[in-house]
C-alpha cells in the first residue's frame, strides 16, 4: 500500500531577491565571525583569562555571541 502525501507539503517559493537576501546575510555572518575571531585572537592571554577564555575556545564562544543575537 502506498502512501501518497504530495498534497499535505507546500512547495516553498524563493524569490530571487530573497535568495539574494539569505546570500549576504550569510556573508555578513561569516565576516562578523572571522571578525571577531581574529580580533580575540589579537589579545594577549591574560585578557583572554580575564573574560574567561582561552585561546582554543575562541571559536565557540564567537559562534555562542552570534547564535544570541539572533
Amino acid at each position: 500500500m502506498t502512501t501518497h502525501v504530495a498534497h499535505l507539503v507546500k512547495p516553498r517559493r524563493v524569490s530571487l531577491a530573497g535568495a539574494l537576501d539569505e546570500l549576504t546575510s550569510g556573508l555578513r555572518t561569516w565576516h562578523a565571525r572571522r571578525a571577531a575571531i581574529a580580533e580575540l585572537h589579537r589579545l594577549p592571554d591574560h585578557l583572554l583569562a580575564d573574560i574567561g577564555l582561552v585561546r582554543a575556545g575562541i571559536p565557540a564562544a564567537v559562534d555562542g555571541m552570534l547564535k544570541d543575537r539572533r
